[in-house]
């Protein structure tokens, strides 16, 4: 095999090649499987997580800070109920909240700017501090925080 041919990224094409120029064995093969399925299951946990993290401040927010740790259960289930059925203010805050962290995010696909600068993806600070901030003021002006 000269030099041209092997810096040929496939010089059969689709016709048989011989069984003495094959050099994939199945662990050389598995671990370049493998290691795609890991980066899709990473990309899908980081995804996960810039959904739930303004969520949870939201909810922690809620718990500790606007209603004490004080719930009625029973007004869980009314919609004319305490906490009524869609609270389009909380749902504003949580998007705002996905929103702020695209910055610091790190993807497969897509780098923030500040993640792109600092080499670290930190999306999960703003995600827990700006929706948290926001819930309480938006949530003390509501009528249904009692």
């Amino acid at each position: 095999m000269n030099e041209r041919e092997s810096l040929a990224v496939e010089s059969h094409s689709i016709d048989f090649v011989p069984l003495d120029e094959r050099y994939g064995t199945p662990l050389r093969l598995f671990t370049i499987w493998i290691s795609i399925q890991l980066s899709i299951v990473c990309a899908t946990l980081n995804a996960m997580i810039y959904l739930l993290v303004p969520w949870s401040a939201i909810n922690l927010a809620d718990y500790y800070v606007v209603r004490k740790g004080e719930y009625v259960i029973a007004e869980f289930f009314r919609r004319e109920g305490r906490y009524g059925a869609f609270q389009w203010r909380t749902i504003a805050v949580y998007v705002f909240g996905i929103a702020v962290q695209v910055p610091f995010m790190s993807l497969l696909f897509f780098k923030g700017m500040i993640a792109q600068a600092i080499g670290a993806d930190l999306a999960w600070l703003p995600g827990l501090a700006v929706p948290a901030v926001l819930y309480v003021i938006v949530a003390r002006r509501s009528r249904h925080h009692v």
